[in-house]
């Protein structure tokens, strides 16, 4: 099974006023790649255009996230990607969002999340919000998400705005021993603090990392040298692929191709080989068991 943990159903008006970070990477001169291999972020792409790339793909199921922004016009609105998963109820996975500093209206609005089969939340509170991961006024959020028994994706590493400082992902070591029971995915795992991220899922047994854009974005050795680090841990089991609506068609062969070129190009030598049960679990199989799905 495979599963793309990380896309985006939206319409171009969902995204008001914030800068994408996909815009700031091309901005700095790598339109020639992701241009013409996004598929409708800024444009955006509903329920049936993506089911249709996946099939390419052969891509089995996606989950699919929402933001809710109101300082910068920003919402894909979480009753609007649950009717389009509605659509395709064996193939897509909502995810809620809420105005992270909303208060006991966003704790509510948490709740009808859940009522209406969104599974989780999606959280940019560095780059959307300009707070630290571990800010006090998320707190609540995450014990609420917590007692939901919603997963949370939160934005880590690295956005084309916003400070860096904010988003390092050692601080959610803060939130997972505060909160132990939350199911915490930290997506993008760290960019380039992957190694940090890796010995956080060592000690934290709720806490997953999903790639989202690595593909794109990460260098091949990166992304072998975490899946290997990964192994070595014995943490690989928690790690979550996505594309963050990077071209599946392009990354699922690409995904595919690490065992082989590790071993080629003889990348992370002294790390346990990638096998291809290895990015099978990565792929998808890892992902299954955490949202309950298919037989994974």
């Amino acid at each position: 099974m495979i599963i793309d943990t990380h896309v985006w159903l939206s319409k171009p008006e969902h995204w008001g006023d914030q800068d994408i970070m996909d815009d700031a990477m091309y901005r700095a001169g790598w339109a020639a790649r992701g241009l013409g291999t996004k598929t409708g972020l800024t444009k955006g792409i509903n329920a049936e255009q993506m089911v249709e790339i996946m099939d390419e793909a052969g891509v089995d199921m996606a989950v699919c996230h929402s933001v809710k922004v109101p300082r910068l016009n920003t919402h894909v609105p979480t009753e609007w990607v649950i009717s389009e998963c509605a659509k395709f109820p064996d193939r897509l996975i909502p995810m809620g969002s809420v105005d992270l500093l909303g208060g006991v209206k966003s704790l509510r609005e948490m709740e009808e999340i859940t009522a209406m089969g969104g599974v989780g939340m999606k959280m940019t509170p560095a780059p959307s919000y300009d707070m630290a991961l571990n800010d006090e006024r998320l707190m609540p959020i995450y014990e609420k998400a917590a007692e939901l028994g919603m997963i949370i994706q939160i934005h880590t590493g690295w956005s084309g705005f916003g400070r860096l400082a904010l988003q390092h992902p050692i601080l959610l070591d803060d939130v997972a021993v505060r909160v132990p029971e939350l199911k915490l995915i930290v997506v993008h795992a760290g960019e380039n603090y992957y190694e940090e991220v890796v010995m956080m899922m060592l000690k934290n047994p709720n806490m997953y990392a999903g790639t989202g854009w690595w593909g794109f974005l990460q260098p091949l050795e990166t992304n072998v040298r975490f899946l290997k680090y990964a192994k070595h841990f014995m943490v690989l089991d928690k790690c979550l692929w996505g594309t963050d609506n990077f071209d599946c068609r392009e990354d699922v062969p690409y995904t595919k191709s690490f065992p082989r070129l590790a071993k080629e190009l003889n990348i992370a030598p002294g790390l346990p080989e990638l096998t291809d049960e290895d990015i099978d679990a990565y792929l998808g199989d890892n992902a299954a068991r955490l949202y309950g799905v298919g037989e994974g």
